[in-house]
C-alpha cells in the first residue's frame, strides 16, 4: 500500500520548503473514500517523522485550467493506519494548509495524495513545517516569585569596560 512512500524531512527553520509532488505513476490501492468524501483509488504516498507535536502541512498545485477536480491530501498515523485529517486543493493553482497540533514527536506519519475529477496526473508542491511553539506573553496572569523569603534589589549595569 505505502511501502514505496517517499520520505520528506520537515522544515524547522521556517525557510522556503517545497517538495515537488505528482500523481504520475499513481496506483490503485483500493482504499476507498476518505473524510474529504472523494472516492479515487489512484494515489501516491509520502511520509515524515514528526519532530514536535505541531506541524503545518501545505499543498499547492500547478495551474492547470483544463483539468477539473482537486488534489487531495490525507494524513494518516501509519502505513495502514487511521486517517487523522484531510484537505483538498483545486487544480487551478490552488493552495491549502492544515495545522496539526496533536502529533507525537518521533512517530512516523503518512500522506496519501490523490486526485479527483480526472485520471490525468497532477503535480504541485508539498511542504511540512514544524514552527516553534508560540510563547504566551500574558503578564496579566503572571505571579511574583519569592526565593527563600529574600527580596532582590534592582541592579544597574552599563556597557563600559574596566
Amino acid at each position: 500500500m505505502c511501502s514505496g512512500a517517499v520520505d520528506i524531512i520537515p522544515d524547522v527553520n521556517n525557510e522556503v520548503c517545497e517538495w515537488s509532488v505528482t500523481t504520475e505513476g499513481a496506483t490503485d490501492q483500493n482504499i476507498g473514500v476518505g473524510s474529504c468524501g472523494i472516492d479515487m483509488a489512484f494515489d501516491v504516498w509520502y511520509k515524515f517523522t514528526a519532530i514536535s507535536n505541531r506541524h503545518i502541512i501545505s499543498l499547492s498545485t500547478v495551474f492547470d485550467y483544463w483539468l477539473p477536480g482537486s488534489f487531495i491530501a490525507e494524513i494518516r498515523d501509519g502505513c495502514s493506519g487511521t486517517e487523522i485529517a484531510c484537505f483538498s486543493v483545486s487544480y487551478d493553482g490552488g493552495y491549502g494548509e492544515l495545522e496539526l497540533n496533536t502529533l507525537i514527536s518521533g512517530d512516523e506519519y503518512y500522506i496519501r495524495l490523490y486526485g479527483s475529477g480526472s485520471s490525468e496526473p497532477s503535480s504541485g508542491s508539498l511542504c511540512i513545517q514544524s514552527p516553534p511553539m508560540e510563547v504566551e506573553d500574558d503578564c496579566i496572569s503572571s505571579e511574583m516569585l519569592i526565593v527563600n523569603g529574600n527580596v532582590c534589589n534592582n541592579a544597574s549595569y552599563d556597557n563600559s569596560l574596566g
